[in-house]
């Protein structure tokens, strides 16, 4: 099937940080694979990083949930706590959920162990398992300053006490080469998204362009296909894991 994808031009727009993985898929089916990230991920600093050292050294004497929903999430997390010496208390005392396979990988790569993991990686299927397990729980939400609110509304909406914490700055990208603007104006076969920040952040690159919405997109997920619809892709396609083998093959369909 993913013959289909041969000598087409795809366009990743993952972080560089995070696109090899899927450039190389795309690659391996034939496509001509361009790596165009549209949004950059930066560590936090000052008051930002001193408030969340604070939410996440409470894990020094509290018994909650860490609820991770990305890999950056958890790589930004660990580093703070390492650098200020609390990441084995935060692993003695905190219970760990992770949304998907991919956060949970990494979770434990860190060292980390996971209590949950639900069978649909979604923020609101997370936040149902932790509250299946605890019914008034306190969550840290460790995030970027444009994460997603489903998973503390969900927990709060039950009673329970969550927070989001950011811990990355996720800031859609402006420097893009004449190029880069053409291929996001839709002088491209596919558009590949992992998160909705993506979607919106290509789409202000495009400036309005009507030929971007034409273009097939293929999806990470509901959550980010939701939000290409919403901004008004036509054909959009959904991979319900985050394996770059997954997305490739649901863009083939």
């Amino acid at each position: 099937m993913t013959a289909m994808l041969r000598g087409k031009t795809v366009v990743v727009t993952r972080p560089a940080e995070r696109a090899q993985a899927w450039v190389d898929a795309f690659a391996a089916a034939g496509a001509n694979v361009v790596a165009c990230p549209v949004i950059e991920l930066s560590a936090v600093s000052g008051p930002s990083k001193k408030a969340a050292l604070s939410a996440l050294g409470s894990f020094r004497e509290q018994n909650g949930w860490l609820a991770f929903t990305s890999v950056p999430g958890v790589e930004r997390a660990t580093a703070l706590l390492r650098e200020a010496a609390l990441f084995a208390p935060a692993v003695t005392n905190a219970r760990v959920a992770s949304v998907g396979p991919l956060t949970t990988r990494a979770l434990t790569d860190e060292g980390w162990r996971v209590e949950v993991e639900p069978d649909e990686s979604t923020a609101a299927a997370l936040a149902r398992q932790i509250l299946v397990r605890d019914p008034k729980p306190r969550v840290v939400h460790p995030t970027s300053n444009r994460g997603r609110v489903e998973l503390c509304r969900e927990v709060n909406a039950a009673g329970g006490e969550c927070t989001q914490v950011v811990v990355y700055e996720n800031s859609p990208r402006t420097d893009f080469t004449p190029r880069e603007q053409r291929l996001l104006a839709g002088e491209c076969d596919l558009l590949a998204f992992a998160s909705p920040t993506a979607v919106v952040a290509c789409v202000a690159a495009a400036a309005g362009s009507r030929d971007l919405l034409q273009t097939p997109v293929v999806c990470v997920g509901e959550t980010t296909a939701a939000a290409a619809r919403a901004d008004g892709f036509r054909d959009v396609r959904v991979a319900t894991r985050p394996h770059a083998k997954d997305v490739v093959a649901a863009a083939a369909r």
